[in-house]
């Protein structure tokens, strides 16, 4: 199990947060970030926004993973 956090980069609020059960798949859509890169993001009550791709960590907890993805972040 692993939990997904989208953030601003620049505030560091948590835009998103979800939980999944299998991180294998989530591990090869990473790769497929690119910095600076524009995506459409949805916050937790479905607005959208634009959000540009800045970096990613991923800790580990003892419950699993916390997968964590920077954006900055604008509205759309």
């Amino acid at each position: 199990m692993f939990k997904l956090q989208i953030l601003d980069a620049s505030t560091q609020e948590i835009i998103r947060e979800e939980t999944y059960g299998d991180s294998e798949i989530f591990n090869s859509v990473m790769k497929a970030f690119k910095i600076g890169q524009d995506y459409i993001l949805f916050d937790r009550q479905r607005k959208v926004l634009k959000g540009v791709y800045v970096s990613h960590s991923i800790l580990n907890e003892n419950d699993g993973k916390t997968y964590k993805i920077n954006f900055r972040v604008s509205n759309s």
